[in-house]
């Protein structure tokens, strides 16, 4: 009976050891304010507008930006021109809990951006160019969106920042 135990002890003892390593390996989030900060330090951008998952309403404003269920998002941020009649300057980063849910992020990113583009084709056409050039990407758990005059200096500062 007490070899039983033993080896019943034993093996619980190793599928603990096995169950805990996939917890460890999960990267913490980073600060959206700093990622922000860093992509923004040499964008040129004018005065913006930032709101993350730290405000108050984040949900509801994280809905001006995605439709996604909320529960899915580890946090966010948008920075945006505060006058959109002047500029389509816009950055958007969402951190996803999980990594499986990265495809519908950035859907959801394409999705707004195309909705961008038909708003300012009718609205402010001289800013479509900067629509047309502008990047969505992710990378690991985070999804990105970037209109900007200059979007793969942005991208750079997103990559460098991440290291």
């Amino acid at each position: 009976m007490k070899r039983l135990i033993l080896s019943l002890s034993s093996a619980l003892l190793i599928l603990m050891t096995l169950a805990s390593c996939g917890v460890t390996d999960k990267k913490e989030t980073v600060s959206m304010y700093d990622l922000k900060t860093a992509m923004c330090a040499d964008a040129g951008f004018g005065e913006m507008t930032y709101v993350s998952s730290a405000d108050d309403n984040a949900e509801e404003k994280l809905g001006h930006l995605s439709e996604m269920d909320y529960s899915k998002i580890d946090a966010f941020f948008m920075n945006f021109a505060a006058d959109g009649s002047v500029s389509s300057d816009e950055i958007a980063v969402v951190a996803m809990k999980s990594e499986n849910d990265i495809t519908e992020a950035v859907a959801s990113l394409n999705k707004h951006l195309e909705y961008r583009k038909t708003l300012y084709r009718n609205y402010g056409p001289e800013q479509l160019p900067k629509l047309e050039k502008a990047l969505v990407f992710s990378s690991g758990r985070y999804a990105v969106l970037i209109v900007a005059d200059n979007p793969a200096q942005i991208k750079s500062a997103f990559y460098n920042f991440m290291k």
